[in-house]
């Protein structure tokens, strides 16, 4: 007999009960040019929502106007920046938010903290991000510049083993003539994106970022930004590092046309259920810092990268710098946090703008059982709308599908269906631990030993299914009494330029469970439609049942029986 279920530990996302819905408040404020609009309610929204779409238009806002930025971050599981799939999230997701800038972020790297040179290369690099082509970029600046949006350029000079390498040095122990050599590829690496900028006019160029080791070297770092503006003649800002308030250790902000700060951890505040006004209060000291700078050099401020994670306790400092501690999403931490960052800083005259970390370039990111920090499909969306006098969300109702008995994709019942297989293990045989004699009307169905494995993916390489003729995806379950505390489901899908996954469900919905519970040894259906995903009309090739967080634990099931899962198939609707 051939089974058709794999196992696969991944490392890559945080999944979590999802938040209930509630009434989403229509009403959008409209911006100004020199402040954020006024106060808007955060709301929590379905995951599967939509907005009409802003109409194109060639205008671009006016060099006055406030900045209201978003940085469109390129994901390996989505298409590169400056294709028609990267197009399209821009018109998807950027547009309809009330945006007038998008930053571009450009790679490249150091080996470690003791290279001096710096080295753009086309190769993706281990747990960094992926690289862009300068003909990516000028693609996407264009395109941007006719919709009518304004382009921030903010190349990065990161370090390899900084991001893979926990005990790896945080700073450079250089002596001068290492310090000269990394200085001279410094301004090599940033002057050949000063001209990109020059020549395909954008808006506004950032000389460096979070370089917060080397920027007391004052003047190495003029001599850096007189030969960016010796290239590119539009204003030109540098992006300090939030933590230990970077900003106010530089020197030479009198070179620069703006100040600029990134903002993690500013608002940060470690209280139980705070208040708005308490979030608000928060932020208080940082921008008192930032308008006696703002005062002291005669510049405005931008806020060059703020986000936050849509995770519980994200506003206490939980993440921990770099490294992610385990917790449940909660879509409303974020969208609390949004709403004081904006109310904190609303009507500003020392502030220039804010951009927004990030959007990536997948069709699907977001929705509610994604921690990152996309506040797509999350409460925060509506949040940034209201802001930025974006189009409101209003909610999709589910629509009501009539099934078509006829019509359906059965992927296991007693053997594999033709076509599909282990994705890692030609041989098509699932190992005998994953096989139990005991089926729902059948002989067979699958164990899922959850005290050992994390994920179950079934999965084909040819040909690719498409799910356009599909409205539900549905299997039975049986658990014991110690029944799974976390139990989600996700498709992954392919087109010739990429590859990325659906939105993430929560199988332990009791919306999808037949009976709204689980029935300790009582074989249930389990019906999720599929628009939940996210998806409507994607190929696929891989669906994914997992018991997984980031880091992946096996805390979340451990004194959770093993479940048995039987008659997985898609099943037609009208």
């Amino acid at each position: 007999m051939k089974k058709i279920f794999g196992l696969i530990i991944i490392s890559t996302l945080l999944f979590s009960a999802c938040n209930t819905p509630a009434t989403v408040n229509s009403s959008a404020a409209t911006a100004t040019a020199t402040s954020i609009p006024a106060t808007a309610t955060a709301t929590e929204i379905p995951p599967t929502s939509t907005v009409t779409p802003l109409p194109p238009t060639p205008t671009l806002a006016p060099e006055s106007a406030f900045i209201k930025g978003i940085t469109l971050n390129y994901s390996s599981h989505g298409p590169k920046i400056g294709t028609s799939g990267s197009e399209k999230v821009i018109q998807q997701y950027i547009l309809p938010s009330g945006a007038n800038y998008v930053a571009l972020i450009p790679t490249c790297w150091s080996v470690n903290m003791r290279d001096t040179s710096i080295v753009c290369s086309d190769e993706f690099i281990e747990g960094g991000v992926p690289p862009v082509t300068d003909g990516e970029l000028i693609s996407s600046i264009h395109y941007l510049h006719s919709i009518g949006l304004r382009v921030v350029l903010k190349p990065q000079a990161l370090v390899e083993t900084v991001h893979v390498e926990e005990s790896e040095l945080k700073t450079r122990h250089f002596n001068s003539d290492h310090w000269n050599a990394w200085f001279a590829s410094y301004t090599t690496f940033i002057t050949h994106y000063a001209q990109l900028a020059e020549d395909n006019q954008v808006d506004l160029f950032v000389v460096g970022n979070e370089q917060e080791d080397n920027t007391q070297k004052e003047q190495e770092w003029r001599a850096v930004i007189a030969a960016v503006g010796n290239v590119y003649h539009g204003p030109i800002t540098y992006a300090a590092n939030a933590w230990e308030f970077e900003a106010s250790r530089i020197k030479f902000w009198d070179a620069l046309d703006y100040i600029g700060t990134n903002g993690y951890q500013f608002g940060f505040l470690a209280k139980k259920d705070p208040t708005l006004d308490d979030r608000i209060q928060a932020w208080q000291p940082e921008i008192k810092r930032l308008e006696e700078m703002s005062r002291q050099n005669g510049k405005q401020v931008i806020i060059t990268e703020v986000g936050a994670m849509s995770m519980s306790g994200f506003s206490a400092g939980v993440t921990n710098g770099y490294h992610w501690i385990p917790a449940a999403y909660d879509g409303q931490e974020q969208a609390d946090y949004y709403t004081a960052l904006f109310e904190a800083l609303k009507d500003k005259p020392w502030l220039k703008g804010i951009i927004l970390w990030s959007i990536s370039t997948e069709f699907l990111q977001g929705g509610a059982n994604d921690i990152g920090d996309s506040f797509i499909a999350k409460p925060a969306e509506q949040v940034v709308h209201q802001y930025f006098g974006g189009t409101p969300i209003m909610p999709t109702p589910l629509p009501n599908f009539i099934e078509e008995p006829a019509n359906y994709f059965s992927l296991f019942k007693e053997d594999l269906v033709d076509g599909w297989s282990l994705w890692y293990e030609p041989s098509n045989t699932a190992p005998s631990e994953f096989t139990a004699q005991d089926g729902y009307q059948s002989s067979y169905s699958v164990l899922f030993p959850l005290s050992k494995w994390l994920e179950l993916v079934i999965a084909q390489e040819d040909p690719i299914a498409n799910i356009s003729q599909y409205k539900w995806i549905e299997f039975y379950i049986k658990v014991g009494k110690r029944q799974p505390q976390t139990l989600f489901a996700m498709f992954e899908y392919w087109s010739p330029e990429y590859f990325t996954f659906s939105r993430v469900v929560d199988i332990n919905n009791p919306n999808y469970m037949e009976g709204g519970q689980y029935q300790p040894g009582t074989w249930q259906r389990v019906r999720i439609p599929l628009i939940d995903f996210g998806i409507t009309d994607q190929d696929f090739n891989q669906i994914h049942i997992m018991n997984c967080t980031l880091p992946c634990s096996f805390n979340n099931n451990k004194n959770a029986d093993d479940i048995y899962i039987d008659d997985i198939r898609l099943v037609g609707g009208k």
